[in-house]
Order: structure tokens, then sequence, then C-alpha cells
């Protein structure tokens, strides 16, 4: 049968995250899903350990990107998608095991066409917990006055036929990918929507290995120009997705 969601999950040097996240999809409780992993010609054995959930993940399909672009690699593996609604992740998320299912409830009782979630630390500790109330208020809070620049391309559900109308991510952007899709989406009448239950867990591990100023200190000056509406084609932020970055932050 056709699947009701196509996960895709961009990588790069992710061999010690992503199998975390195969683990939790590999034990969801709503079974109509295909998983799709887009390597962008990783270095390490990020392959190789995707290829051992083929058992575990019968519907697991692995490509490999001639460009090692975040929005190349998500829209290569919306091309291949079988499902109806399109999930993105990041190699180093992780989900409960009734994620699917309650966003299945919530997607067939809210016919929407776009949505994301609340997040949860995955290192969860006082600092990072408060990091994550202020996050998904701060959500809130923008989609109250209407503005779309609200979730991240590591937490995002659409329509694949709402995706293809959009023409996909923007593959010219290293940054601020996302952002631009909801902005287009927010131009053609469709908000995101935020759900609060399930819960994604978000990974602290940049964070960690840049210092939690600098992190910061980016997000906010982002998110205050989103918010007045700024293009995000004009940020100049470098913001590399490579695994390798963080592997001594392993924990």
């Amino acid at each position: 049968m056709k699947p009701f969601f196509s996960i895709i999950i961009p990588v790069l040097n992710e061999a010690d995250y992503l199998p975390r996240l195969l683990t939790c999809l590999a034990d969801q409780q709503y079974r109509m899903f295909e998983v799709i992993v887009v390597d962008g010609n990783s270095e390490d054995e990020t392959v190789m350990k995707a290829k051992t959930f083929i058992h575990r993940l019968p519907h697991l399909e692995i490509l490999h990107a001639h460009k090692r672009n975040v929005g190349h690699q998500r829209n290569k593996g919306a091309q291949h998608a079988q499902g109806i609604y399109l999930v993105f992740f990041d190699a180093d998320v992780m989900v409960e095991m009734d994620f699917l299912e309650k966003m299945y409830g919530h997607l067939i009782d809210n016919k929407t066409l776009l949505c994301t979630t609340n997040l949860v630390a995955d290192d969860p500790n006082m600092i990072n917990n408060i990091i994550m109330f202020i996050a998904n208020t701060g959500r809130d809070v923008l989609l109250f006055f209407k503005n779309p620049a609200a979730a991240g391309g590591y937490n995002i559900t659409i329509s694949k036929v709402f995706f293809e109308t959009l023409k996909g991510f923007d593959r010219r952007f290293t940054y601020s990918e996302d952002m631009d899709l909801l902005m287009r989406a927010h131009k053609r009448g469709i908000l995101i929507k935020n759900f609060h239950q399930p819960t994604l867990k978000y990974s602290f591990r940049r964070y960690k290995k840049f210092g939690y100023i600098h992190v910061l200190r980016l997000y906010i000056v982002t998110m205050i120009k989103l918010f007045f509406k700024k293009d995000p084609r004009h940020f100049n932020v470098s913001y590399p997705m490579d695994g390798k970055l963080y592997l001594n932050n392993k924990e």
C-alpha cells in the first residue's frame, strides 16, 4: 500500500547520530511510512550503518546526492517519495514511538497542509529546558501574529502536493532555506500549524560545539530579522551540516 508518510533525512558524515533516529523510526507504532536517507557523499560509515536497518525498516531507501546541500538533498528525497505527506528530519533528532501515530491523527483531524511540533531537549538540564520553553513559546507567539518563520527544517511535515506546488527548497540557500519555504507557503495563504504533541527531541550538539552564547546570538538575530520579514537570501551565515564537526561531543 502507498505510505502515508515519507520521512526524508539529509545526511553528511552522520554515522554516530543517524542510527539513533533510524532506531526511533523502526520502533514506531504507526507503520504506513517509508524512510529516504539522502547522503551527500559521506566519508564515514553513514551509508553502511543505514543499510543495517534495511530489515528493520523494509521501506528504506538510500539515495546519493551529487551536491552537499541540505536543500538539494531534501528535494532529491522528495522527488523519490511516495507518501501523501513528507516529513523532514535531520539526522541528529529523535522521536518517541508514538510520534507518527499522533501526527497521523492530527493530519486527519485538521486537514492541514503544513505543520511542525513542539521540541524537547535531547540532553535535558535546566538551561536546555529553558531554551526549549522559550523556543516553543516563541513559535506560538510568531504564529499568533501570523508570522510564518516558526519552524526548522529538522521538523517540518508538509503535503507532498503542496511541496511540489512550492517547488521545494531553494538550493541556493545554505542557511534559512526552511524559513524561505515557510514564507513562500504563507504567500500562498498557508501558515504553518504547530502541535504541542507529539514532541521531537532536539539536538544540542551545535551548542556544545560552538558555545551557547554564539549559537543563541545567531538564532536570536535570525528570528528578529525574520519577524520583520527580512529576506533570508541576504543572510550571510555559515551553517555547516557536516556531522564530523561534532564527534568530540559524542555522548
